[in-house]
């Protein structure tokens, strides 16, 4: 299972971008990822003000405190919320 994420600035230039082979997986554990990584890169190259977007209502919600989720991916999501 592969995940990946893309940075763009207000006019939709791209600043960053990364896709990672996550082996074998669940879809919600890629997302996750996938989502955990994009933050991690922002923060690393000091990008503060961000509008996430996805497609996936289950890992959003669990970002946003809204839905509790597996244990199987709740340490990812904890990464998430501490990222945000």
């Amino acid at each position: 299972m592969a995940g990946g994420y893309i940075l763009r600035d207000w006019r939709g230039a791209i600043l960053l971008l990364g896709a990672v082979n996550y082996g074998h997986t669940s879809v919600i554990m890629a997302e996750s990822r996938a989502l955990r990584d994009g933050l991690q890169g922002a923060l690393e190259r000091r990008f503060l003000r961000l509008d996430i977007e996805g497609d996936n209502s289950v890992m959003l919600g669990a970002s946003q405190k809204k839905i509790e989720v597996s244990w199987r991916i709740k340490n990812v999501i904890h990464d998430v919320q501490t990222l945000t």
